[in-house]
């Protein structure tokens, strides 16, 4: 019986220590990767790998990416200069290439997609998922 025991033990750990022993050896190399990233809020951050803020955008938002061109994409939250929340596309330069504004009480959620359109979705008494064009 303890050899049966020590067998099963056997074909249970050693695949169980593979896994952990080639999951610690990509860790050697996480702490060489940097990455930057987008902070939402009051106003809008870009942090890069090193940790500083490379890119402040004075928008309120709630979602966004950083696009493959270097522009930002984003759910702007509502305000006074958007009542019902906007999409915008900021370049690194501050100019806006694309608008969409909001028509109920907030957009939520914004991507870009594949083919090039906008998916985002808008709060409110009807809430819709909606992809547009660039061209509007």
């Amino acid at each position: 019986m303890n050899r049966v025991i020590s067998k099963l033990n056997l074909l249970f750990c050693v695949p169980i220590l593979t896994v952990v022993l080639l999951n610690t050896s990509s860790f050697a190399f996480a702490a060489d990767l940097k990455h930057s990233f987008i902070v939402f809020g009051a106003e809008t951050f870009v942090v890069d790998g090193d940790g500083k803020i490379s890119w402040v955008i004075p928008k309120s938002s709630r979602d966004g990416w950083l696009l493959p061109n270097g522009n930002a994409l984003l759910a702007v939250s509502k305000g006074k200069e958007y009542p019902g929340g906007a999409v915008l596309e900021i370049t690194k330069e501050g100019k806006t290439v694309f608008e969409f504004k909001g028509t109920q009480s907030e957009v939520n959620t914004v991507m870009a997609l594949d083919n090039g359109n906008i998916m985002f979705t808008e709060a409110g008494p009807k809430p819709r998922l909606i992809e547009v064009s660039r061209e509007g």
